[in-house]
């Protein structure tokens, strides 16, 4: 099969499995937001921040250095399950004993039981973090469909909810945590299995080691830059208004995380496949870059623009505070998605080190704007991060011109498309919002379903009948991949689409 084919494929089972994630993780926090309180989000925000940048020195990056590696073997795996799993028992340990001292540094509003119990997922992720790596290398995104979606259905649907509804507050949302990807690695590991000898080869280790440790160093830098802002909050604001942040943050950044996650794995195995090829590359990236920020643009108005009614559909009406922060995040989210997709041709290109510099860079701005917000409350806190993650996608996508061998120029004519379909969303969002004050219109569900609605129409009728405000080669592209999707293949020669490219 040809890499296309195995990309397209690929990409179907990826969206397949993580559009069930989405809509399964929001069901979650569309009841335990209704069941549970703030404090408690705010509390698993902070032992989460704290737990995922403790992470990311223990994976080392091992299991993406597998998936870019032209060529492994027996003892590339060895080296990496084996290390991982030591040094995460070994973190767990210590982790175990400063318990009641990190507890008391953020003035116990956590508990060293729930620090001790929570960070039990540094052992159980790293026993799934080879075979996932070596599912994702060989595309053989079926069989993680079928781990990710049993996974979030015991451990969010079933286990978490059960216990929210039984009013478990804050050890709902853990045990969630733990059954969800304790049970991914039972999973993953079945169905990829790997030889459990013990190998120590020092040439298999320095080839591991080299990416991994470049690996390692972007993404501690870059979970300082992303995650500082709640370690600073929880420590001087009280956890409610974490929590208020936080969920902010995880809205603004459902569609990053799982339209980044669908597309990233697939993404990366390509471009580390093409990584000697700058021509191709180039056209690649461009194009997802470009399809990525027409998707980005519409959701991006949709939070500006209704963020009340976005955040009391998800969460409920005890989270109605939380809307003004959404709405600060939703006005840059159109320029954060660069920044996911900057790090996947990175890693596929291996300029981890001087990414590395970069994200370094951008977490000493954060902190630095962060510490300056504090007098001026979570909304200065808010402004502060924009800002900063602003910074922080200039200078990616400025890195990974470079890596292409590309210009400016040629990278915001790939923006074309997505500015004119956002001013025409812009047009519509204002002339929809007064009308709903002419006829006093103020249920929320209705306004936002009207809104999507809407939304839908106006981009049909675009495609149909002016699709060339996608951009040429954006839809040529989007087909070209559609011909190689099981069951999609067919639509592509339909009359509906032949009249779209009559149109371009």
């Amino acid at each position: 099969m040809s890499l296309k084919k195995k990309a397209a494929k690929g990409l179907t089972w990826q969206v397949a499995a993580l559009g069930i994630q989405a809509v399964i993780n929001i069901i979650f926090i569309m009841v335990l937001g209704r069941l549970v309180a703030p404090e408690s989000f705010g509390t698993v925000a902070l032992l989460t921040v704290f737990l995922t940048f403790i992470e990311k020195f223990t994976e080392f990056g091992f299991g993406a250095a597998l998936i870019q590696r032209k060529t492994y073997n027996e003892k590339h795996v060895s080296f990496a399950f084996y290390t991982t799993l030591l040094v995460s028992s070994i973190v767990y340990l210590v982790i175990f004993l400063v318990a009641p001292w990190i507890s008391g540094y953020f003035d116990s509003k956590f508990s060293t039981l729930s620090l001790r119990v929570i960070s039990c997922l540094l052992i159980l992720k790293s026993l799934g973090v080879v075979s996932r790596s070596l599912l994702i290398r060989e595309m053989e995104f079926k069989k993680l469909f079928f781990a990710i979606v049993i996974s979030n259905v015991v451990g969010n649907l079933i286990v978490g909810i059960t216990l929210g509804v039984l009013g478990y507050e804050i050890w709902a949302l853990i045990i969630a945590l733990i059954c969800t990807h304790g049970l991914a690695s039972i999973i993953v590991f079945i169905l990829k299995g790997h030889s459990l000898k013990m190998y120590f080869d020092k040439k298999e280790r320095n080839d591991i080691l080299h990416f991994g440790t470049g690996l390692t160093l972007l993404r501690v830098f870059n979970i300082m830059g992303m995650q500082i802002d709640k370690l600073i909050i929880g420590k001087f604001f009280p956890l409610n208004t974490l929590g208020m942040y936080e969920r902010s943050q995880f809205v603004i950044n459902l569609p990053k995380v799982y339209l980044g996650k669908s597309l990233d794995s697939v993404m990366f195995t390509t471009l580390s496949k093409v990584q000697d090829d700058i021509p191709k590359i180039q056209n690649f990236f461009y194009r997802f870059m470009s399809v990525i920020s027409l998707m980005m643009v519409v959701i991006a108005m949709v939070l500006f623009f209704y963020p009340k009614e976005v955040i009391m559909a998800f969460l409920g009406p005890k989270w109605e505070d939380a809307a003004p922060i959404l709405r600060i995040f939703a006005a840059f989210a159109y320029i954060q998605m660069f920044i996911r997709f900057s790090d996947t041709l990175v890693r596929a290109k291996n300029a981890l080190y001087k990414s590395s510099i970069i994200k370094l860079i951008f977490a000493i701005i954060v902190f630095g704007l962060v510490i300056l917000a504090i007098p001026y409350g979570i909304t200065g806190i808010s402004y502060a991060m924009v800002v900063a993650i602003s910074i922080h996608a200039i200078m990616m996508i400025h890195l990974c011109i470079k890596l292409i061998d590309s210009n400016w120029l040629d990278f915001l004519k790939i923006l074309i498309p997505s500015i004119k379909l956002g001013a025409i969303l812009i047009v519509k969002n204002l002339a929809l919002l007064a009308m709903f004050k002419s006829f006093g219109i103020e249920n929320i569900f209705l306004t936002l379903l009207i809104a999507l609605a809407l939304d839908g129409i106006i981009l049909l009728a675009l495609l149909f009948f002016s699709p060339a405000i996608y951009g040429k080669k954006n839809i040529n592209f989007a087909l070209n991949l559609a011909e190689n999707l099981p069951g999609v293949s067919k639509f592509t020669k339909s009359n509906a689409v032949q009249r779209i490219k009559s149109k371009l």
